[in-house]
């Protein structure tokens, strides 16, 4: 009889022990005691049960690791339905996965499902509060929604783990400008390219701020954004920009010309270009200009206004008269 329950029960745990989690066993252990066997039997099932949960957990992990990398490459090629999937395989066996947490916010935050990405990146902070980068992460998408109060109390928790973060003061620049506030705007900004002085992005903030408050130190930043990307065609417009704000035409018009050789189709470099050409009395380089703008966009009610005027300056009346209708209709047409 002994014998009969003990091959029974032993079948019994290799049938279920891949079900058997540690909460379990001592429940199984304490009713071992009401059989009838032998205290070297009762020995021999408690090995065999560990061992053979073990081989289960050894599983599960190696099932975790497979999904986590899948679900890694995956995102790094872009595949995302296929990344989401692994993923949300590995969180289902593991819903504590720190990285599978966040690979998965950050899935959702790329697909605009804010709501869905905030609640991940929070419950990883709950799993793990050390990580300085997940709290910059909450910060990013508070930053999105408009609420700069949790933006700046999120930011400062991550920069207290860790103030070389040169991310975060950036968000702060961008946040003390939403709210006004460029003084610590660029404050901020300033000590996000001390820290690191390859982000473009910088630059061309400080360089805007600093060109709306009329301080030419602004083309100093955007040159230094553009040796580190000399052919970002947003620097180069913005840093024409600014030496036509601050009466550099000349240092403005070498600009636009190197940014059309990059790029022909760029019309607003083009545009500004032109109204340089009209304010330097340069009617007719102007009006080429207008015409190659034109050819793109025929019904630009900004460009057929300056053609127009560029047309009285030349004398041609009846092709200014001519604008003027077009004018008129596009006006009517609204």
């Amino acid at each position: 009889m002994e014998g009969v329950q003990f091959e029974r029960l032993f079948y019994c745990t290799m049938i279920n022990s891949l079900n058997y989690s540690f909460f379990k066993i001592p429940i199984f252990f304490r009713s071992l005691q009401d059989l009838p066997i032998s205290p070297l039997k009762t020995f021999n099932i408690i090995i065999v049960v560990f061992f053979l949960v073990g081989c289960s957990d050894d599983a599960e992990i190696k099932k975790v690791n497979q999904f986590y990398i899948e679900g890694s490459q995956f995102l790094e090629k872009v595949i995302i339905d296929s990344a989401l999937y692994s993923f949300k395989s590995v969180l289902k066996i593991d819903s504590n996965h720190l990285l599978a947490i966040n690979s998965l916010a950050e899935i959702h935050f790329r697909k605009i499902e804010i709501r869905k990405a905030l609640d991940l990146f929070e419950k990883s902070v709950l799993l793990d509060s050390s990580n300085a980068e997940i709290h910059l992460k909450i910060a990013e998408i508070k930053l999105f929604m408009g609420d700069y109060k949790k933006v700046f109390e999120n930011i400062n928790k991550g920069l207290r783990l860790n103030n070389q973060l040169s991310q975060g003061y950036f968000m702060k620049g961008v946040a003390y400008k939403h709210i006004g506030d460029t003084i610590k705007a660029i404050s901020s900004f300033k000590t996000a390219v001390e820290l690191n002085d390859q982000l473009t992005a910088v630059y061309y903030e400080l360089g805007l701020i600093l060109t709306l408050k009329k301080d030419s130190s602004a083309i100093f930043y955007y040159k230094n954004g553009l040796e580190v990307d000399p052919v970002n065609l947003d620097l180069l417009y913005s840093l024409a920009w600014s030496y036509s704000e601050f009466g550099k035409l000349k240092e403005a018009e070498v600009v636009y010309q190197e940014l059309l050789t990059l790029d022909k189709n760029y019309s607003s470099a083009k545009f500004n270009w032109a109204i340089i050409k009209m304010n330097k009395l340069e009617h007719d380089t102007c009006l080429i200009l207008l015409n190659e703008l034109l050819v793109a966009e025929p019904l630009n009610e900004e460009f057929l206004n300056v053609k127009g005027k560029t047309l009285e300056y030349l004398g041609l009346y009846d092709e200014a008269k001519a604008v003027a209708k077009q004018l008129i209709s596009l006006k009517k047409a609204k």
